[in-house]
């Protein structure tokens, strides 16, 4: 019996990785990098380093503060690294690529 092991690498652009509550994918900020218009946030998942492209007003804001007990509306709790978020992965637009060639399947 032989068995064939095949390495493939995910390849995806940062503007198709998205925060969703309820994505399938949980990913742990490691750092934010802000860019003017918008920020790449880097993020570990269980799929490898992921890097999610967000709006400037994203810079690891967590949910309004407004919810929680004698604090006014619009002020922003910021999330610093290893915070945890849920994934969403936009599938069209995902490759993968064959690990020994690099060539696209």
């Amino acid at each position: 019996m032989s068995v064939l092991l095949v390495f493939a690498t995910l390849g995806i652009r940062c503007e198709h990785v998205h925060e969703d509550p309820s994505g399938p994918t949980t990913g742990t900020v490691v750092a934010e990098e802000y860019l003017g218009n918008a920020s790449n946030v880097h993020l570990d998942t269980a799929l490898g380093r992921l890097i999610m492209r967000a709006g400037a007003g994203w810079s690891l804001d967590a949910a309004p503060l407004s919810d929680q007990a004698g604090v006014e509306g619009g002020e922003r709790r910021p999330r610093g690294a290893g915070t945890q978020i849920r994934l969403r992965l936009d599938a069209a637009q995902v490759s993968l690529f064959d690990g020994a060639t690099e060539q696209r399947l």
